[in-house]
């Protein structure tokens, strides 16, 4: 195996002094023996900090320190410790935080040649000198790294990548890692996530890690970060801050407004919600003309066309054939360039909420967007689906007004499939996906029509800013009612790159295996209990 020089770069400014000393440890301990650690002082005012890093540099010849005459911020900081590196790739670490003791050996194996960006799991370290709080990652996502920096730590790039990229970038301190991200994720011939953790990051006073309001600063910093790539890439968006600190919101523009058709499958049913009568097709509908610009074309597709009373507001009623998927005719005849695909069981909740499904579809490398739908209750019932062992849907049951680990819920991101229901294609791909689909079990039906769209590498995305209410079965509190999971996909690989191995199959909350956490262990029962020893 060739080996790889790291440059392992720290920019240090004030840290208690005792962190600083474990910081420098974790780096003197690699197991892997080919690195240099470049630290650049960046003025700092303690005779304490300055003499500890005198020292580190004299009796380690490995620790390269760069001394600033006067403090220029981390960007310019860590430009300097760039500028000093001669390893072929650079690693990323914070002052007070520490790796563990195998991290550059495993990045390392994890290097390809064609491999330009490497980052891997991470996880805290509490203000008790305890591990905790893992952060289990998804493969690379590039929709959800515009809406949030979920990278974070370890990072590991190739050196010459970064630098023809300019370094870190001027007037962005505080968001200089996320805006590096951004660009590396543009150019990187190839990105590598590796599931383990190999970062310890620690929860300090004046810490993002322990008050994400200590740096607010820094949000609108990414902000703009976050709008110049947009830029950069060709996406027409504003970009604003998020609903939690740490996540942004992107309001795409579509010049060439596409044509949209609404399906909408209907018995012409009713049921009691919220303590009333409903009659769901005219609800939904009423629904759609407060929160979203009129659709060109509403076709509702029927097993009768007797029972839908006549509303000027549904362009026509196509009847499904005993057997045949009401989709599949919706797909044959709607005359939009996009199709939504709705059950009359539902409400529009966010306004706007087909607008934003038709902007994601401008962009050609996405197939399908799948929509935020919430029980009754206001609990999850769709966040996109996790395939990690039986499909399930991500963060079923969790209160909707919670952002979910990771602020799941908050952000649009890629997944391994969606529901059918409240789902969008461009209506000729659909057409093509869905030849011969069974659409009777819509979940499973669109995780199948996602694995199809993805085979030939397109993009599906789940978007919490189109968010809807169904009224088909209970809520989370009546499990029996439980809507259906999605059958799994023949011969489909294991594994799912939006979840991680880390975590527990056949579940999509986000529950780490026992002893990934250094919390005590735990076991699961055969009706999903967990108990903890």
């Amino acid at each position: 195996m060739t080996r790889t020089r790291f440059s392992v770069l720290t920019t240090v400014c004030d840290p208690p002094v005792e962190v600083l000393a474990a910081c420098l440890a974790s780096v003197a301990e690699q197991t892997w023996a080919d690195f240099e650690h470049v630290v650049v002082d960046d003025a700092s005012t303690s005779q304490e900090v300055r003499s500890l890093l005198s020292e580190a540099a004299r009796d380690d010849t490995r620790v390269h320190l760069v001394k600033r005459n006067t403090r220029g911020g981390i960007v310019a900081a860590a430009n300097d410790a760039l500028a000093a590196a001669s390893g072929e790739l650079i690693a990323l670490l914070d002052h007070d935080d520490t790796l563990a003791p195998h991290a550059l050996a495993t990045m390392h194996e994890a290097y390809t040649p064609t491999c330009d960006l490497a980052y891997s799991d991470h996880d805290m370290i509490r203000p008790d000198g305890r591990r905790a709080d893992p952060v289990f990652k998804p493969d690379f996502s590039p929709e959800r790294l515009r809406q949030q920096n979920y990278i974070t730590h370890l990072v590991v790039a190739r050196r010459s990548l970064v630098e023809q990229l300019g370094g870190f970038r001027l007037g962005l301190d505080g968001s200089q890692d996320h805006d590096l991200l951004l660009r590396l994720g543009e150019q990187a011939r190839s990105i590598v996530h590796v599931p383990e953790v190999l970062y310890h990051w620690r929860m300090t006073a004046g810490s993002v890690a322990l008050d994400p309001d200590a740096k607010r600063y820094s949000y609108e910093r990414g902000r703009q970060a976050v709008a110049d790539h947009c830029a950069r890439v060709g996406i027409d968006a504003e970009v604003e801050l998020g609903r939690h600190l740490g996540t942004y919101r992107l309001h795409r523009a579509v010049t060439d407004r596409p044509k949209v058709s609404v399906v909408i499958v209907s018995a012409g049913e009713s049921a009691v919600v919220w303590g009333r009568q409903r009659p769901h097709l005219a609800a939904l509908l009423e629904s759609l003309d407060r929160l979203s610009s009129r659709p060109n074309e509403v076709v509702v597709v029927s097993p009768t066309a007797t029972i839908i009373e006549h509303d000027e507001r549904v362009s026509r009623v196509e009847v499904a054939a005993p057997g045949e998927s009401p989709f599949a005719v919706a797909a044959a005849t709607a005359t939009g360039d996009v199709v939504v695909l709705l059950d009359e069981a539902m409400t529009l909740i966010a306004p706007a909420g087909i607008d934003e499904l038709t902007a994601l579809l401008s962009d050609d490398s996405v197939a399908a967007v799948g929509s935020a739908q919430f029980h009754a209750d206001g609990c999850v019932r769709h966040g996109g689906f996790a395939t990690h062992g039986a499909p399930a849907d991500i963060l079923f049951g969790w209160g909707g007004d919670h952002g979910g680990p990771g602020r799941l819920m908050d952000v649009t991101r890629e997944v391994s499939g969606v529901d059918l229901v409240a789902s969008a294609w461009r209506t000729g791909e659909f057409a093509m996906f869905a030849e011969g689909l069974d659409a009777s079990d819509t979940a499973s039906a669109g995780l199948q029509l996602c694995q199809r769209a993805r085979s030939l590498g397109s993009r599906v995305l789940w978007t919490p800013f189109s968010s809807w209410h169904r009224f088909d079965y209970g809520t989370r509190r009546d499990p029996a009612l439980r809507p259906p999971r999605p059958q799994p996909l023949a011969g489909s690989a294991t594994g799912d790159p939006f979840y991680n191995v880390n975590l527990a199959p056949d579940r999509a909350d986000w529950l780490e295996l026992p002893g990934r956490a250094g919390a005590p262990p735990f076991t699961i029962d055969n009706t999903g209990v967990v108990h903890w020893s």
